[in-house]
């Protein structure tokens, strides 16, 4: 899947090279003769796409924008990357920082559009690091290969990372939530199209506020994914008067490709009531392939050219299949989507952060699921589990008095 989006990296190198090879050109043993440096850069992308070290979708993502910028500035600058000095490097990472007014682009421009560019706005320090940091990684991986003699990045260094453990601020409160699931309630449905989008979008606000998945891992699940665990007979044992299993998703698209399988009970009320509302069994089926996020068009499948219109009609409208929305960016508007119908909503009379509301985001549910679980009482080994972190101190951002509870443990420890 990630080979397609290796296609949309436009080729900005441009077109009459130099008659002679760049200074900066190497001849590589192990690569093709005669690439381009869009040749190089895909081949660079398919490694972070493969083996046992290939990165997440998402991350992946977000190199193949970084190879947008870079193709996009070398042409900027009428300069190929491979023909990138010192000072062209340092140059672009200014950029990022403070782009051009003419580089800068509406979000809804097609990439066909000549007006087209990969920037929207400055990038903030924050992003700009991480595009410093790609870049580097693009270039040392060129100089490895030996297509290229010496990596211009690496005459710049990198200032400290912010702490990872700085405490985490970005959250959606549970008043705000309480009134965005009121105003998905309170939707008039005129047609079971509406009363399907509406079970939909109460299930969707939940899946991250209450399982805190990634984005990447709610788009790649699908119905099959979620299963009740039988519990085994010594944990029966041990809460005989308890359930005798719980609901559970296996989340398969983790972030590095890890797995990990964490609660569904929490939203099973609401993936019931939106799979009636989309016409299927109200239990998922096992093996079941139907994507877990639907959209709200059904998908006409192949008929028969001879039926007449007016019955054409009834097999869209009955025998239709929904499409699964699939793409972080789909789930990402419908998101906000839902955030700002709630703004217009809301009557101003109840206690919500507007502002807040409004910068909120997909990723900002899944902070407030781990804050939640953090201010109930989990252990912080059980929250970093739940969200699938490969490093505890990004769990540990969560936690407000981290240092003062270890403390408190310790005294009583050895006191």
């Amino acid at each position: 899947m990630m080979v397609d989006a290796f296609s949309i990296i436009e080729s900005y190198v441009l077109e009459q090279m130099p008659a002679r090879a760049p200074r900066n050109r190497g001849e590589s043993p192990i690569l093709p003769s005669g690439l381009t440096d869009e040749d190089a850069v895909i081949r660079w992308l398919k490694t972070k796409a493969t083996g046992d070290g290939r990165l997440a979708e998402s991350t992946l993502a977000q190199y193949v924008v970084e190879a947008r910028r870079l193709f996009w500035y070398a042409r900027w600058i009428a300069r190929p990357i491979s023909e990138w000095t010192l000072e062209d490097a340092g140059n672009y990472l200014a950029f990022l920082l403070e782009p051009d007014r003419a580089a800068i682009c509406e979000l809804r421009v097609s990439r066909n559009d000549p007006a087209w560019t990969p920037f929207r706005k400055a990038l903030s320090p924050d992003s700009a690091r991480q595009s410093q940091v790609i870049a580097g990684s693009l270039f040392k991986w060129l100089v490895d290969m030996q297509y290229l003699r010496a990596n211009p990045f690496s005459g710049f260094g990198l200032a400290g990372k912010r702490s990872r453990t700085s405490k985490q601020s970005r959250f959606v409160d549970q008043s705000a939530l309480d009134l965005a699931r009121a105003a998905i309630a309170d939707r008039a449905c005129a047609s079971d199209r509406q009363r399907a989008k509406k079970a939909r979008d109460l299930f969707v606000l939940d899946l991250f506020a209450k399982v805190g998945l990634r984005t990447s891992e709610a788009t790649g699940a699908t119905m099959g994914s979620v299963r009740y665990a039988q519990f085994t007979s010594a944990e029966r044992e041990r809460d005989p008067d308890g359930p005798t299993g719980v609901w559970v998703i296996d989340v398969t698209a983790g972030k590095g490709g890890h797995r990990r399988t964490v609660s569904f009970a929490a939203v099973m009320g609401q993936l019931q009531e939106y799979r009636i509302a989309y016409g299927l069994p109200s239990l998922p089926i096992e093996g079941e392939t139907t994507p877990l996020i639907l959209g709200a068009r059904r998908r006409t499948p192949t008929i028969n050219a001879t039926i007449p219109d007016w019955r054409m009609r009834g097999v869209r409208q009955d025998l239709g299949e929904f499409d699964g929305v699939t793409d972080r960016s789909s789930v990402y508007r419908l998101i906000k989507g839902i955030f700002r119908d709630a703004l217009t909503y809301w009557d101003a009379r109840s206690a919500v952060d507007a502002d807040r509301l409004r910068r909120a985001s997909t990723h900002w549910l899944r902070h407030s699921f781990a804050k939640s679980l953090v201010d109930a009482g989990a252990s912080v080994m059980t929250v970093s589990r739940n969200l699938g972190h490969a490093d505890m101190n990004t769990t540990l951002t969560y936690v407000d008095d981290e240092e003062l509870k270890r403390a408190r443990e310790t005294e009583r420890l050895i006191g």
